[in-house]
């Protein structure tokens, strides 16, 4: 029975590496669709993280296209394009300070000069925001290709690239160190007795 406890002490050390690399994979392949109890409520951890991501991208891909094109329409000051409209207007409004220091011109046309450049490019940044990019987006059928991707994603290939790249690797380190550390339990159990 002496010579069986090394065995016990490398297979209770091996035992924890091993179901956690096995729990990693479950948690993020299985399952593939999401699961109900009989009372409607949604099952934990269904569909797999992996499902669940792909999913979760798609929609916030689609949403924030939607949100840009709601903000390229409203004109409100609280609008996110109000914000970066206004952020460029102040930084040209600080960078052209240099015109401030020019001695031959009047005060009011220093002025004039700095407020209509910075005027310029914030429209410049307006026009660039509100209708050049939704144009390419019509142009180039940003919506086609998020579905496209949606599609194209299939988790079926990274779940094969996972189990031949990730998880057999993942699997030795794991219990090439509970054996290590096995061994090194083994050591320490014969040093003691």
């Amino acid at each position: 029975m002496e010579y069986l406890k090394p065995v016990f002490i490398i297979l209770w050390n091996m035992i924890p590496g091993f179901t956690t690399v096995w729990l990693i994979r479950l948690l993020l392949f299985n399952p593939k669709h999401e699961h109900r109890f009989p009372n409607r409520k949604k099952v934990p951890l269904t569909p797999g993280l992996a499902y669940r991501s792909k999913n979760w991208i798609i929609k916030k891909l689609s949403s924030l296209l939607e949100d840009y094109i709601k903000d390229t329409r409203n004109m409100d000051k609280e609008s996110r394009i109000s914000k970066w409209e206004l952020i460029v207007y102040r930084k040209v409004w600080h960078k052209m300070a240099f015109i401030s220091e020019i001695k031959f011109l009047p005060g009011s046309w220093k002025e004039k000069i700095r407020t209509f450049c910075a005027f310029i490019v914030y429209e410049i940044t307006k026009q660039f925001f509100r209708s050049f990019i939704p144009y390419l987006m019509d142009h180039f059928a940003v919506r086609k290709y998020i579905e496209l991707l949606d599609k194209k994603l299939d988790v079926e290939i990274v779940k094969k690239f996972y189990v031949n790249y990730i998880f057999k690797y993942t699997m030795l380190l794991s219990l090439g160190i509970a054996l290590f550390i096995s061994i090194w339990n083994i050591i320490i159990y014969f040093i003691i007795k």
